[in-house]
């Protein structure tokens, strides 16, 4: 070991840290500046003195119970000082789920302010070439899905707003061979 870092025994019993000690991305102007990995698990350990380890919880109560998730607080702590493995894992889960929920949220937003925003040409209703087609052209039966995605179209063309599809199909599954 090059150079090993060490603490007295009774500043490391004050501090929370157990076993496992987090190891923080650094680059080197941190560490030109004098910021280590020690240092910042330091500022990280007197955040928790300050805030008491009390974070503003950002999901409901509902999808902590149905998921089983831990609190926000719970996982801040044991991202940082965790005590073992398992609640690693639970806190290392939580803010990757959390993290996750709040950017399918803003796709969302995003998607619903875009459709409000842009309209696309309204088709009141499917001309009979249309349903002509389908009935009378195609040399096999449609499946079930492709009925209902058909339908979603149908309901997207009447409704006002630009339609965005990609539409995929099985290569070589024999549909769309004609005798």
């Amino acid at each position: 070991m090059p150079h090993p870092e060490m603490e007295l025994l009774a500043e490391h019993e004050k501090s929370l840290r157990i076993h496992m000690q987090p190891v923080y991305p650094s680059t080197e102007k941190l560490s030109n500046k004098g910021i280590t990995n020690r240092v910042l698990s330091k500022l990280i350990h007197q955040l928790f003195v300050e805030t008491k380890g009390k974070f503003a919880e950002t999901l409901s109560d509902k999808i902590l119970f149905d998921l089983k998730l831990i609190s926000k607080s719970e996982a801040l702590f044991n991202i940082h000082f965790p005590k073992n493995q398992e609640l690693l894992a639970k806190a290392q889960f939580r803010l990757k789920f959390e993290e996750l929920f709040y950017l399918q949220l803003q796709l969302i937003a995003k998607n619903m302010l875009h459709k409000q925003k842009i309209k696309g040409f309204n088709f009141d209703q499917v001309g009979t070439l249309f349903n002509d087609f389908y009935a009378n052209h195609l040399p096999f039966e449609l499946t079930d899905a492709q009925k209902r995605v058909i339908k979603e179209i149908r309901a997207d063309l009447g409704s006002n707003a630009q339609m965005n599809r990609l539409l995929q199909g099985d290569v070589g599954s024999e549909k769309l061979s004609w005798p």
